[in-house]
């Protein structure tokens, strides 16, 4: 028998149950998944439980999350005491607009007052709905309200970025409503339409297309399409569109709404005619100069004011971007209502404490995947984090995650010799000793020393994990499997591994006793695991596949940039973007070069990173006098706008497990020529094409490739939202992947 009876909330020792709040989104639409999402963000960030209805028998102690005063009765009605309602509209006005009965409009108003009086929580879409409601019901309802307006779009729309508007074109978005007023719109472009100095275009995305068709046929308008959009789509044909249109008369229902489609515009870079009326958008733009405001009905004046408008130059696409630094700022809703949420239900369990350690966060495929990690897992866990060299990214990191900062002593152990006068005395001695001794003796004497340093410093954690695998016995840097072991106190130990094990040259007695006293690695990819196998097969039962994460709208947004990387060139671009490593494989592609030059083929090869190679590779390009074919660009922040514009990605690596840029390859469709490692199959699948890792190989595969242009049959066209929906997918495995190994699940 359980130990808990649903029934009443209570156990059976007589505790009361943490509540479960249990979601009902009855008629699901773009909108109300996204608002329904966020606010199951917020619940499970305050540490609670969230779950669907249909997923589960909710409980009598459970917290009945609805979007919708009728189905929140329902409940009410069934014996569920605790509500959260979100109120999206005025139902009873609504309904009124709609069949002009005042009796309906009576029965409504009294359902609607009972359920504010006894909902735990009221979440309301703006301060003016929270306004109305006090005054209609004399109701003090501030204590235990939320506001958040409606919309739909958490980020401005990626290729709206650098899209061209048409001066002349208008937008608009949404049902035809009463409340809409489609009628006045279409009425108000008609007139624009027969003023204008040149052709205009109206475009209205509707699911009622033949009820539009008759309203603009009536109107008067002669230039308009009626379309039934949705997503991508929608969002694609919006791009080109510079005005977009929000006309609203004058009453209660538009005074407190927040028009999603207002969202849309602000992403889509496009300029809203908005009414006044619609006081919480009307209040912020107006702040800002964003946007025509508009009222119905409409004055000769209003027209003349938007006809001025389309005589000015191409407008700045990014205007609207400032609402989603706060108004649309889903991130700092959700903080903010998991906040209210533990303050007004019975205290949430603690989080889990886990420490994450790495060496460094300076650049390459392991920061990108630990950052892209915490944007992630933050919401799950208290975690601290410590990167030995101190350097960190804080506007990468979420707000929540603690950065403990390493002294001079750890900094010493990924300080390189050409920066060892940014140390103190005492930690460039350290500094040096310690590298002799590693060199001599091994690196466990120094590192030893500084995890008993550490230990005394941190707090116990639930979890230890390291970041990355270690290095060379006797290379003195990259402590993070240490300081996870020794350095701290923790339950539970993980160990990441981003390298082929067998062969990328640290695999030695030493770090295998290492990793037999984690308690779970995490490998990349399925090849990096089968190469840590074949090296410890007695590590089986301990090894799980976590496969890196990728950021990867801020990765298409980097890559929008729009800034020419290649200004001059006239051939194929050939690019490869990694750390200037022996294993990678790019001094030995030079002498390649100046054969497939001399052969006649017309290329350039441009290489992004840095790395104890990149001073031998630049001799070797002057060597080969190919300095007007290869070029070296050096370690980017933003790698994305070259991959953005290159023909194919070249990966010429001796050995390599999961590197990251294969997956941002994908993402960005950038085929891709790369040898045969461990993972490369696994990561790029039709992406890209494999050869053999000696050179003779290499070269007939680039000789082919160029030939044949076989990289123009490997571009895929396809929608981003797509790419974001197949990578969501992953990622969400990927998390739970690490839960499991972190929380000891099998």
């Amino acid at each position: 028998m359980s130990d808990f009876d649903n029934s009443d909330g209570i156990d059976r020792k007589g505790s009361p149950m943490m509540p479960r709040f249990v979601f009902d989104d009855r008629h699901a639409c773009d909108v109300t998944e996204a608002y329904m999402h966020l606010l199951a963000e917020a619940v499970r960030q305050a540490g609670y439980p969230a779950v669907d209805a249909g997923e589960a028998a909710p409980s009598r102690r459970d917290v009945m999350v609805t979007d919708e005063v009728l189905v929140a009765l329902r409940y009410r009605l069934l014996g569920y005491r605790r509500h959260v309602v979100w109120i999206q509209g005025l139902v009873p006005e609504e309904s009124y607009m709609r069949h002009r009965s005042r009796l309906r409009r009576f029965v409504l108003s009294r359902i609607e007052k009972y359920v504010l009086r006894r909902a735990e929580l009221l979440l309301f879409v703006s301060q003016e709905m929270l306004l109305h409601y006090e005054r209609k019901y004399r109701l003090p309802l501030g204590s235990k309200s939320f506001v958040m307006p409606c919309f739909c779009e958490r980020e401005p729309y990626i290729p709206a970025q650098n899209a061209k508007k048409d001066k002349g074109s208008f937008a608009y978005i949404g049902s035809l409503a009463a409340w809409q007023c489609f009628s006045q719109t279409a009425a108000f472009y008609a007139e624009i339409e027969r003023r204008a100095k040149y052709p205009t275009k109206f475009i209205v995305l509707t699911e009622d297309t033949q009820r539009a068709v008759a309203i603009l046929a009536e109107s008067g308008a002669v230039r308009y399409e009626v379309k039934c959009l949705r997503g991508e789509a929608l969002a694609r044909a919006l791009l080109p569109i510079r005005y977009g249109f929000v006309l609203r008369e004058e009453d209660p229902v538009n005074r407190v709404a927040t028009p999603t489609k207002l969202s849309v515009y602000a992403a889509c870079g496009i300029v809203p005619i908005y009414s006044p009326v619609l006081a919480d958008f009307s209040l912020r733009a107006a702040r800002k100069g964003y946007g025509i405001p508009v009222s119905l009905p409409a004055k000769e004046e209003d027209i003349e004011t938007v006809l001025r408008d389309m005589e000015k130059t191409q407008p700045e696409a990014a205007s609207g971007r400032f609402l989603f630094d706060d108004y649309y700022y889903a991130d700092g809703y959700r903080d903010r209502l998991a906040e209210l949420l533990r303050e007004r239900f019975a205290e949430a369990p603690k989080k889990r404490r886990v420490l994450i350690t790495v060496g460094h966060l300076r650049t390459g495929g392991i920061a990108n995947a630990l950052y892209a990690l915490l944007a992630e897992i933050h919401t799950l866990y208290d975690i601290t984090l410590i990167a030995a060299d101190g350097r960190v990214e804080r506007d990468r990191i979420p707000s929540d995650v603690s950065v403990f900062p390493s002294d001079a002593l750890l900094r010493a152990t990924e300080t390189p010799r050409c920066r060892l006068r940014e140390l103190s005395l005492p930690a460039k001695l350290f500094r040096i000793t310690g590298a002799a001794f590693a060199k001599l003796f091994g690196k466990r004497i120094p590192f030893s020393f500084l995890c008993r340093r550490m230990k005394r410093k941190l707090p116990d954690f639930d979890a230890a994990v390291s970041f990355s695998q270690p290095s060379p016995v006797r290379s003195f840097c990259n402590i993070s499997c240490e300081l996870a072991l020794f350095g701290c106190r923790a339950a539970r130990r993980i160990a990441f591994l981003h390298c082929d094990f067998e062969k990328y040259g640290a695999n030695t007695a030493g770090n295998r006793r290492l990793y037999r006293k984690f308690d779970r690695v995490c490998a990349v990819s399925e090849g990096a695991a089968a190469s840590f196998l074949r090296c410890m097969p007695q590590m089986r039962e301990r090894l799980a596949v976590v496969p890196n994460i990728l950021d990867g709208r801020r990765i298409l947004s980097l890559a929008a940039s729009g800034e020419d990387c290649f200004p001059n060139a006239r051939h194929p671009i050939i690019l490869s973007v990694a750390r200037l490593s022996p294993e990678k494989g790019h001094l030995r592609c030079i002498p390649l070069m100046r054969r497939l030059r001399e052969a006649g083929f017309l290329f350039e090869w441009h290489i992004v990173g840095t790395g104890p190679c990149e001073r031998a590779i630049a001799d070797a390009i002057s060597q080969n006098h190919l300095s007007d074919t290869v070029f070296l660009h050096g370690e980017t922040k933003n790698p994305y706008r070259y991959m953005a514009q290159a023909d194919f990605l070249f990966h010429p690596s001796f050995h390599e497990a999961a590197p990251l840029v294969f997956s941002e390859a994908v993402l960005l469709s950038l085929p891709v020529l790369a040898t045969e490692t461990s993972s490369a199959g696994e990561l790029l699948g039709e992406n890209g094409i494999l050869c053999a890792a000696g050179d003779g190989a290499l070269y007939h595969a680039l000789e082919k490739f160029l030939s044949q242009r076989s990289y123009e049959r490997l571009c895929r066209a396809e929608e981003t939202e797509m790419r974001l929906s197949r990578l969501a997918g992953r990622t969400e495995a990927s998390v739970r992947a690490f839960r499991m190994a972190v929380e000891g699940a099998l």
